[in-house]
């Protein structure tokens, strides 16, 4: 069975040898265009090759990491500016009684006892103000309704596609 991308043994429909036929009619100018157009096609093919081997090569590097990340027994979690939960590993949400993908788009505030809020929004400020890491100790909602004390620390981490996120360890 034929994988995407993988040839048939068939000429390729844009081969030099294939065109030269159908277009010998054309002005050579012409057919001297066609010739580099087909070149270029088959430049971009190479590059194209190269791009899903490296786009391939990211996913597995992606997934050993996420593995990693999942199998750490702290509890870690991404948050963006206005505190929105964006990645969490397995301990954090289980930490919740949630999974992971049902964390993310949460907002972390929900989880921390409201007497708490002023303080840990205060090292959030903080943080963000100053880029110095923070230590804030609250209680947390566990996935039992019940609190639980808990140590927070917090850094600034950058992502290239997100921006600056804070990057939290319970």
């Amino acid at each position: 069975q034929k994988r995407k991308g993988e040839r048939t043994g068939k000429p390729d429909r844009f081969s030099s040898r294939r065109l030269e036929f159908p277009f010998s009619h054309l002005p050579e100018e012409d057919q001297s265009l066609v010739r580099d157009l087909v070149a270029g096609h088959k430049e971009l093919q190479k590059e194209n090759a190269r791009l899903h081997l490296i786009q391939k090569k990211l996913k597995t590097s992606h997934e050993y990491n996420r593995s990693l990340l999942d199998a750490a027994s702290v509890s870690l979690l991404a948050l963006d500016r206005e505190g929105t939960i964006l990645e969490s590993n397995l301990a954090a949400a289980s930490l919740f009684g949630r999974k992971p993908i049902r964390l993310a788009g949460k907002h972390f505030r929900r989880y921390v006892h409201s007497g708490d809020r002023p303080s840990f929004a205060s090292n959030v400020q903080l943080l963000w103000d100053t880029g110095i890491p923070q230590i804030c100790e609250i209680r947390l909602l566990n996935g039992k309704s019940s609190f639980i004390p808990a140590r927070l620390d917090l850094v600034l981490s950058s992502d290239r596609s997100r921006g600056s996120i804070l990057l939290m360890t319970i």
